[in-house]
């Protein structure tokens, strides 16, 4: 399991990730929705593809839906369970 600092590290670097995505410079928390920030799906398949080669893994078909990267709080919660998993 991953420890608490862990996924506070995925958190910080998937809203780094954002900010650059999202253009801005403004603070995202971990439960805002990223869908009314501005994150479309082409945004979302750039960032898809950033943390499939950041973290060497790979989204399945189903995980592939907005609702999945709606906030960091579930991008992180898959991130975890992926990298838990050891999935490539």
């Amino acid at each position: 399991m991953l420890t608490k600092i862990k996924k506070e590290i995925l958190s910080l670097k998937t809203k780094d990730h954002l900010k650059v995505l999202l253009q801005t410079e403004n603070e995202i928390s971990s439960n805002d929705n990223l869908l009314k920030l501005g994150l479309d799906s082409k945004r979302a398949a750039k960032l898809v593809h950033t943390l499939e080669l950041e973290y060497l893994i790979l989204f399945t078909d189903e995980e592939l839906v907005l609702n999945n990267f709606s906030t960091i709080l579930n991008i992180v919660n898959m991130l975890n369970t992926k990298l838990e998993a050891g999935e490539i």
